[in-house]
């Protein structure tokens, strides 16, 4: 993405710092997630919106995954001690050749 200008958007107290930008379709494909073959984004047209704000959310995806790991590792760390002694047991009965 290039700023090629800056301006206002909104009304009244809703006004926010706005910019004027070229974006490439490939730049908008990987924001939206939409960048495999399957799943394209369709080309824009002049004048068409764009929520951006609508983007695939990374950050979700990621805190998503990071919570499911420590669920896993709290399960496993739960279970370790005794998965230990039972391999303690199992080694201490095989016979021995």
């Amino acid at each position: 993405m290039q700023v090629i200008g800056i301006t206002e958007a909104g009304e009244g107290h809703n006004k926010q710092k706005a910019y004027v930008a070229i974006v490439s379709h490939h730049e908008l494909q990987k924001v939206a997630d939409k960048a495999r073959y399957e799943d394209r984004l369709p080309e824009l047209k002049v004048g068409q919106d764009y929520p951006l704000s609508e983007g695939y959310d990374f950050r979700g995806q990621l805190s998503d995954a990071i919570k499911k790991m420590e669920e896993a590792y709290m399960a496993f760390a739960k279970i370790a001690p005794v998965a230990a002694q039972f391999a303690g047991i199992v080694s201490a009965k095989e016979p021995t050749k």
